[in-house]
């Protein structure tokens, strides 16, 4: 379902956690500040794709985020807990639910097993 999207995140690490979860996106790093030249190719890769903004909630991230904004005007805003110190460190079924809720993935609820071990 993550195809044809494009999701923007800060780091490598963060692209390994997000490819995981939505194998079929395209995910880029801004590796830091994005520079004109790095804004211009993630343009390039954007093309006809639906962008996704996923940034930490750091003050680095929201400046990048800011950054991004003014580029892809139409992108939608995925956000992670200041709590869980940057998207590599997001727990995956909160990344899950926040990539489900953008529509990048359709995400896949899990039955929690009762007291007789059963699934509801």
């Amino acid at each position: 379902m993550g195809e044809g999207w494009l999701i923007v995140v800060e780091g490598k690490h963060d692209v390994a956690r997000v490819r995981a979860l939505a194998p079929e996106a395209l995910v880029l790093a801004t590796h830091g500040w994005p520079s004109q030249t790095r804004v211009m190719a993630l343009k390039k890769a954007a093309q006809d794709r639906r962008v996704a903004l996923l940034t930490d909630a750091d003050s680095a991230g929201r400046r990048i985020r800011a950054r991004l904004r003014e580029v892809f005007t139409d992108a939608v805003d995925i956000y992670v807990r200041r709590s869980f110190n940057g998207v590599e460190h997001t727990p995956c079924s909160y990344l899950a639910r926040g990539l489900a809720r953008a529509g990048v993935i359709q995400e896949v609820l899990r039955a929690e097993p009762d007291m007789n071990g059963k699934r509801r």
